[in-house]
């Protein structure tokens, strides 16, 4: 059940500072998929790119920013990771940070 913010038209959402965080998701194939899918996942298919690639500076920049917060896994998604072209260069940073290997 989602429950809408009571917000005024031209009031800014609040922010809630984040503490904490186990798991961090990359969307780093976007909608950018290279499968005919069913028309339900009308979004992920090969003609659709309505949402690019995350750039592998933004997920180093992330991953930085994921070290204090504890961050013990990282995941990652999209259409289809593999068609970024930065996709192991990203593994290759992720695993500079040794997910997993932390204790909490």
């Amino acid at each position: 059940m989602t429950v809408p913010l009571p917000l005024a038209d031209d009031a800014a959402a609040p922010l809630v500072k984040l503490g904490h965080l186990d798991e961090l998701w990359f969307q780093v194939g976007g909608t950018v998929c290279n499968l005919e899918l069913p028309p339900l996942l009308h979004q992920l298919q090969p003609a659709h790119h309505s949402f690019g690639f995350l750039d592998l500076a933004t997920v180093e920049r992330v991953l930085e920013e994921s070290v204090p917060l504890g961050v013990k896994e990282y995941y990652f998604t999209g259409g289809e990771p593999f068609l970024n072209r930065d996709m192991v260069a990203i593994l290759e940073a992720t695993l500079r940070y040794r997910p997993g290997d932390r204790a909490d």
